[in-house]
């Protein structure tokens, strides 16, 4: 039987920024052995026989930037546009990238929501377009507490999701949660599905594990505290300093912390004030890196404040790490409470951080949560529940009229 062909539109090959380029990665390498699955690259070069990147000269893309700017200033001065200008400077690529996708002419075309790729891509004749939802623009409207964009930047990013979403078969989320929002969002008549991350295990367990303990200059007994993304106010950042200073003051500096991701010049201020903290922090790594680094941790601690279906949750509790974490989007559909770590109400900073001292004190619940979470993992991301839906998913679509 001939296979399906697939289109899956990611912004990096291999995953060098972000939890959706990542869940592309992943996705693709489930789907490779069942499928003829091409990659469409918008935000990379790489020489790979499965990848099709633009190549899209850099004046063109600078030039129509340039002039989506001159439009946008009309609807504001200040020309607070960062958004949409990296959606317009992908789709220009985007929009190269027709020609290869006619070329391939692919059964399904899988495209994330995150910089809405379906907005500048054209639909061959037979393809059906199956719209990953991660990220969905609209729950980011009129946000108090981490306001990233302006929200005319957002309402103009906002418009266009909802124009290119028509152009969608079927959704598919990680979470239930994010299934609620679009159908709260998106004002489309389609089918909705949940499936979950995949998190490639065999990959994760290969990587070897750094020495983190030595890195800090630590005892090997230490609590070793991992936040991911620490550095980014979606994630959580209002609430690093105080997490590092209270754990540290608990545990009598006798705790190590390693912090994902690049941190602003302003919470490194704060953190260089906490006497005698033992904090790893290198910036921007490859994923690999990553792993590597929370292979050496005990606790993973995430205070993030808008969540979809958190990858870096998936990872922690892979390699046998609890989570403590709010009740904020998925998260209480990855971690378990009071089974692989303690879900808390949101926002409260003073149960997280409680929480968390509960698992450094007790060595009964810290191991109990770390054996729970095999099982759960091989519950959450099993491989073959996880491609057995896409491929359910497929035909379902593919019959559709």
């Amino acid at each position: 039987m001939k296979k399906l062909k697939i289109a899956l539109y990611t912004s990096t090959f291999p995953p060098k920024l972000g939890g959706i380029a990542t869940s592309n990665y992943n996705l693709y390498h489930l789907l490779k052995t069942h499928y003829d699955i091409k990659l469409f690259v918008y935000n990379d070069t790489i020489n790979n026989k499965n990848v099709i990147y633009s190549k899209t000269p850099r004046f063109v893309t600078c030039f129509i930037q340039w002039l989506a700017s001159i439009y946008l200033k009309k609807f504001d001065k200040n020309d607070q546009f960062k958004t949409c200008k990296t959606i317009i400077r992908f789709g220009v690529k985007i929009f190269f990238l027709n020609k290869s996708l006619k070329q391939f002419n692919p059964d399904i075309i899988l495209v994330s929501d995150n910089d809405i790729p379906a907005y500048f891509l054209k639909k061959t004749s037979k393809a059906k377009l199956i719209w990953l939802a991660h990220n969905n623009y609209q729950r980011f409207q009129n946000q108090v507490l981490c306001p990233t964009i302006s929200q005319i930047d957002n309402e103009v990013a906002c418009s266009m999701e909802r124009n290119a979403v028509k152009k969608a078969d079927a959704i598919i989320s990680p979470s239930r949660y994010m299934v609620g929002v679009c159908k709260e969002t998106l004002n489309v008549n389609i089918p909705m599905y949940v499936v979950n991350n995949i998190i490639l295990k065999d990959v994760i367990n290969l990587l070897s594990k750094e020495d983190l303990y030595t890195i800090l200059n630590i005892k090997s007994d230490y609590p070793l505290i991992y936040i991911p993304s620490a550095g980014s106010k979606i994630k959580g950042r209002r609430y690093v300093y105080e997490i590092v200073r209270q754990l540290t003051k608990h545990a009598k500096n006798k705790i190590g912390f390693y912090l994902s991701g690049p941190l602003p010049s302003e919470l490194k201020f704060e953190l260089s004030l906490i006497k005698n903290a033992h904090i790893y922090s290198p910036g921007h790594i490859e994923w690999e890196e990553n792993i590597s680094n929370i292979k050496s941790c005990t606790i993973c601690i995430s205070p993030n404040i808008i969540e979809n279906y958190s990858n870096a949750l998936l990872e922690a509790q892979t390699v046998q790490i609890p989570v403590v974490a709010f009740d904020t989007g998925g998260n209480k559909e990855i971690v378990l409470n009071n089974k692989t770590g303690f879900i808390v109400p949101h926002l409260d900073i003073d149960q997280l951080i409680s929480k968390s001292k509960l698992i450094i004190d007790e060595s009964d619940i810290y191991t109990k949560f770390k054996d729970n979470c095999i099982s759960s993992i091989n519950t959450i991301a099993n491989q073959e529940v996880i491609l057995a839906n896409y491929k359910s998913i497929f035909q379902k679509v593919l019959n559709e009229h």
